[in-house]
């Protein structure tokens, strides 16, 4: 009777990575990184800004260009990256 044998090595092709940008977050970055370079992986980062107005006042929808919290984001966003995959 034949056997086979079990490869146990994990295979992980896409990594998601989110960040709030904290000092935590910076941290965790550097083993996303590992993680795929280990794995040979596809590394996405994300960021997630809310749409909601900060007012209460029921506003129409402000285009992501002109959202002040989606440009900080955007800013911060192409900071970090680099910064990480020039290593």
């Amino acid at each position: 009777m034949q056997t086979t044998e079990a490869n146990p090595r994990v295979s992980l092709k896409n990594l998601l990575f989110t960040t709030d940008f904290s000092a935590t977050s910076e941290s965790a970055f550097s083993y996303a990184l590992a993680f795929a370079r280990w794995y040979d992986s596809k590394l996405f980062v994300a960021h997630v800004v809310p749409r909601e107005p900060r007012m209460g006042i029921p506003l129409e929808p402000v285009p992501a260009e002109l959202d002040p919290d989606w440009q900080d984001a955007r800013q911060r966003m192409d900071m970090t990256c680099p910064r990480f995959l020039n290593h």
